[in-house]
């Protein structure tokens, strides 16, 4: 993400693992809470991402614990602690919305390769 900024104050790699960890997961279940709609969840991290870039990191957390209670998953108390930590937060935001952004590229591929697929079959469209 060309915008999201990494301090070298933490462990990086670890809140790297941390997100890896959680982040599918999640994004899977708000695919259910949104009807298998990938352009909806793509909105959601969108607006997840504006909130980072204007540093309203605060709010991106609110948002997100938003969308958990939606979910039927629970944060995790080292995700809880992060969060709440000022010098960790805004580091695992940005891991967070890297993978969030990756598995959301990888539903777009698919929906993609599912279309031309059905396409390739002779199953798609008919033009009349």
């Amino acid at each position: 993400m060309k915008n999201l900024q990494k301090s070298d104050s933490v462990d990086v790699n670890a809140l790297n693992r941390l997100s890896a960890l959680y982040t599918m997961p999640f994004v899977y279940e708000l695919l259910h809470h949104v009807d298998e709609n990938v352009e909806a969840l793509s909105e959601i991290c969108k607006h997840l991402e504006y909130l980072y870039n204007s540093k309203a990191d605060h709010e991106a957390v609110r948002y997100i614990n938003i969308l958990v209670s939606m979910s039927d998953l629970e944060l995790p108390d080292e995700i809880v602690a992060v969060l709440k930590c000022d010098i960790t937060r805004r580091d695992f935001l940005c891991e967070f919305l890297d993978d969030f952004k990756e598995i959301i590229e990888d539903f777009q591929i698919d929906e993609l390769d599912e279309f031309e697929k059905t396409e390739s079959d002779g199953d798609g469209f008919v033009s009349g």
